[in-house]
């Protein structure tokens, strides 16, 4: 029986060895640090507000003040926006990012949140609308078009190095129209 104790421990240890081994092996390695180059790991994403913003405002009378009968007019109205992710100077904990590694951590994190966000920088989002408009007889209408992104204003929190940083960011993408109807007053 004690003769077994050494090959049991042996046979233990090998076990273990080649556990480890094989766990190094499936779990994913992160990217190795070339010299010179700073470790950046993008913490999290705080987005402060969600809202839209206006692209463009367009205004289109439709004059029947003289007219017996009803006025149709049928239009098209197109317009285009591209996506953008505008990254300001961070904030950080009494150190500003100055230079070549605000660049750095600027494209970074424009590249990061395209990828969490699922948006393409590359072209631009263009909408069409054709509209059938009309004003009854002795009426006239103003309608308008309002073309709107969608906007996120938010900070990503980065740690580079040690030292954790907030990088403030404005994102616009995609492109929506909306059509009202205005009463215009009798002159």
């Amino acid at each position: 029986m004690i003769q077994l104790i050494p090959i049991a421990m042996a046979g233990g240890y090998l076990c273990a060895a080649v556990a480890h081994r094989i766990a190094h092996k499936r779990a994913p390695q992160p990217a190795p640090v070339k010299p010179g180059e700073i470790m950046i790991h993008f913490v999290k994403e705080f987005v402060e507000a969600e809202n839209e913003v206006v692209v463009a405002v367009e205004e289109f009378p439709l004059d029947n003040r003289h007219s017996q009968t009803a006025l149709v007019s049928e239009l098209s109205f197109s317009r285009s926006a591209i996506t953008r992710i505008h990254v300001e100077q961070a904030k950080g904990r009494g150190f500003e990012l100055q230079g070549s590694l605000f660049k750095a951590l600027e494209k970074k994190t424009k590249n990061h949140l395209t990828q969490i966000l699922n948006l393409s920088l590359e072209g631009e989002t263009r909408r069409e609308v054709k509209l059938r408009l009309s004003a009854e007889p002795h009426t006239e209408n103003l309608y308008r078009l309002t073309w709107k992104q969608q906007g996120q204003r938010g900070y990503q929190e980065v740690e580079v190095g040690g030292r954790f940083y907030q990088l403030p960011f404005f994102v616009t993408y995609g492109l929506s129209v909306t059509v009202e109807s205005l009463p215009v007053a009798a002159a």
